[in-house]
């Protein structure tokens, strides 16, 4: 995922609320913050991560869905936000994005003797 726009309180729970409401877990995330806009000086916080959702996939849900509400926030936010597969044809494969969220949590496991 990402998210770009004016910074303000209150990003990262709003982005994360909706997240955690579809049973989804952030798993990594870098936030910047620059200082030096011209032409109105609000400083631009960008926001890039990994988000999982870790077991299986319920029947209902729909990334689709989740988008939809994530552009709802960001337009109500003035910031804009994506969500995408990290399948390389776009496709949301609940396999594979169990697989990636094992492969991340067995890396986590390995390197810090915890799993995310």
């Amino acid at each position: 995922f990402t998210l770009d726009g004016a910074d303000c309180p209150g990003l990262i729970n709003g982005l994360a609320d909706i997240l955690g409401k579809h049973g989804m877990n952030i798993d990594r995330v870098e936030t910047t913050v620059d200082h030096e806009q011209p032409h109105g000086g609000t400083s631009l916080f960008q926001m890039e991560g990994i988000c999982v959702h870790p077991g299986p996939l319920p029947e209902e849900w729909s990334p689709e869905a989740i988008i939809e509400e994530l552009e709802d926030w960001a337009d109500a936010n003035n910031c804009d936000v994506a969500l995408e597969s990290m399948d390389e044809g776009g496709d949301w494969d609940e396999g594979q994005l169990m697989k990636d969220f094992h492969d991340e949590a067995s890396v986590q496991e390995r390197k810090y003797g915890r799993t995310a």
